[in-house]
């Protein structure tokens, strides 16, 4: 039927023909009757939307209560509407095992329970798994949060079936294609064109590329090895660097989360590497425990299939903030000309800073489309160019580097495994695998994509195999990088083939240390200028996820504030856990790491009985 049609019918057979749209409903339709003719369908669905936001509470009630379970009680005496089969049985909620039937018949029960009206979610796009999450998730929402979730959700229902009813000539096809369900995978998967897709590849990977090269450089030194092969250990690191990124992001068989995640060696290696290095584990043996902590992790990802369950909005708000906050400190040391500088917060380096960030700000302001994407590399151009007559940019190792250099495994002999090493780096590795499922959380919410069990162990499996991968190519432990969760979402481009670029270029810049020399190059303020945006868009995305979180049990705010505070600690003193035994100093030295263990134990001793409620089956 056009919308032609409908808006040329008398009143009453307007309301009979759009009464169905709202769940038993009819006043809505004749509530906009009278704003006819409407120029498309979106305007008619609006002005619905808007007739159901003006109504008293009591009618609004009444129309949650006219919507049906999900899998209830209406579907197994096929009382449902034609409208709600098609969308149930399109989420494969009419293939149920019993299993799940038992679980989400619990679910229905424990939230009618609850707020007074049954559970509504556009389920269009989602698969039976994707769904209890969500139900299980919601319990936790107070009554005020929920029933604007419960409108909002019903809002997103009649969207897609006014969409399937009706058409506007070109229009109506318009609306049809922007209400299309999205890929199982979200929207991850399309493939921008090549050069759109080498563009922001190029700046995930400028993004990454001065905290990739940390690790290498503190560990080279501390093994005091000659400048080659040093440079060889940042060589491979980058190399390994790119081929941990494709592992992630392209992903085979359960290996792979399949996001647009980068991924770089973790920092939270460097303190325990040090430590092995100055009790006299040689270069073989640590690389002997890198191997065997990734094998470690391989094995034990499987267990983490029942964590998201333990990571409500509670949870993993707190802990993406603390994320965020962790990273600006490193932004703004980058600001501010690199920490421990002799001209730390010199005139001429803020002046860079500020160039660049007002950059970004304008491009945004001012731009759509691949420009705006862009933003982060054209600041990053402009920094640098700008402090080329400032003297702050060392060429000197562009110089120096070689053109070709070939990375291959095992360089300084086979490993050794030394027992302390190998536990020392899986101690690590659970530190990663805690603060891996908080960046994938993260990234998932601002790919606007609810990750399975399944997707999380496919990550830390991922994590795992990069580093044996990493032990065999001479580097260390991987992890995804927090800062190119931050670029995803300031550009909006969520596609995770723009990241296997990057890790392809990654692959090349290891092979080729002389374009790598020109990366390293850029001043630690250009990169700060841009720190600042990205980092501080994670923290945005935590303080984003909190909203969501309902404040009416005071004990959810006490939650958040400790688990906060705790890992607050290592930024705010890092000496402080100074005395504490050295085997605990990757977990308490992980201001990450606390605040998840620390809102993790204490969502389940406040809100434990409402978990248990929801996953009785």
């Amino acid at each position: 039927m056009k919308l032609s049609e409908i808006n040329a019918l008398d009143r009453n057979d307007f309301v009979a023909a759009m009464g169905g749209i709202f769940e038993h409903s009819p006043w809505v339709a004749a509530a906009v009757s009278s704003q006819r003719p409407f120029a498309s369908v979106g305007a008619l669905h609006a002005a619905m939307v808007r007739a159901v936001s003006a109504a008293p509470e009591e009618r609004q009630l009444a129309l949650l209560r006219a919507q049906p379970e999900l899998a209830g009680k209406d579907a197994e005496r096929g009382e449902l509407s034609a409208a709600s089969q098609r969308e149930q049985a399109g989420a494969g909620l009419t293939r149920c095992s019993a299993q799940e039937l038992a679980r989400l018949h619990a679910l229905n029960h424990a939230y009618t329970q609850k707020f007074g009206f049954p559970f509504i979610l556009s389920v269009k796009g989602l698969d039976r798994s994707a769904i209890i999450e969500r139900f299980a998730e919601r319990l936790e929402h107070g009554r005020d949060l929920e029933f604007r979730e419960a409108l909002k959700q019903i809002a997103r229902i009649t969207r897609h079936r006014l969409v399937a009813m009706l058409s506007d000539d070109g229009a109506g096809n318009e609306e049809r294609a922007r209400a299309r369900p999205a890929p199982p995978r979200g929207d991850v998967d399309p493939v921008p064109p090549l050069p759109h897709m080498a563009a922001i590849g190029l700046q995930h990977v400028l993004v990454l590329y001065a905290g990739a090269i940390v690790v290498p450089l503190v560990v080279g030194g501390t093994l005091r090895l000659p400048r080659d092969q040093i440079a060889f250990l940042v060589n491979a690191d980058i190399f390994a660097c790119g081929i941990a990124t494709l592992i992630q992001c392209v992903g085979f068989w359960r290996v792979g989360i399949r996001l647009p995640v980068v991924m770089g060696v973790s920092f939270a290696s460097v303190a325990p590497l040090v430590a092995l290095i100055a009790s006299g584990v040689t270069i073989t043996g640590v690389f002997g425990g890198v191997i065997a902590a990734g094998v470690f992790t391989l094995v034990v990802s499987p267990l983490a299939s029942r964590l998201p369950r333990h990571f409500p909005p509670l949870v993993t708000g707190s802990i993406i903030t603390v994320i965020g906050l962790t990273l600006l400190r490193i932004g703004i040391n980058w600001a501010g000309g690199g920490a421990g500088a002799r001209n730390f917060g010199d005139p001429g380096s803020l002046a860079v800073v500020a160039v660049v960030l007002a950059t970004i700000l304008v491009i945004n302001k001012l731009f759509v489309g691949l420009v705006a994407q862009l933003a982060v590399l054209v600041g990053l151009g402009i920094g640098l160019m700008l402090s080329l007559p400032l003297g702050i940019v060392n060429l000197t190792g562009v110089r120096e580097a070689d053109w070709v250099a070939l990375v291959y495994p095992f360089r300084f002999g086979m490993p050794t495994f030394d027992a302390g090493a190998i536990i020392a780096l899986c101690v690590v590795m659970l530190v990663v695998m805690v603060e891996s499922t908080g960046m994938f959380v993260a990234l998932g919410e601002v790919c606007e994509r609810k990750l399975a069990p399944p997707d999380i162990v496919s990550g830390l499996a991922a994590n795992g195999l990069g580093t044996i991968i990493g032990g065999m190519f001479n580097t260390f432990p991987f992890t995804p990088f927090a800062q190119n969760v931050g670029l995803v979402a300031i550009t909006g481009v969520r596609s995770r083939w723009v990241v296997a670029v990057a890790g392809a270029m990654l692959i090349v810049f290891g092979l080729l240390p002389k374009l790598g020399a020109v990366v390293a190059a850029i001043p630690q303020p250009v990169l700060g200028g841009a720190g600042l945006v990205l980092f501080g868009m994670v923290a945005a995305t935590g303080i984003k996820i909190l909203a969501r979180v309902d404040y009416g049990p005071r004990h959810n705010l006490l939650i958040i504030a400790i688990s906060i505070a705790l890992g607050m600690i290592p930024l705010v003193a890092p000496t402080f856990f100074a005395q504490v035994p050295r085997w605990l100093g990757p977990i308490v030295n992980s201001g990450i790491t606390l605040t998840a263990i620390s809102a993790v134990l204490l969502n389940a001793w406040f809100n434990g009985s409402a978990a248990d409620e929801a996953d009785a089956v």
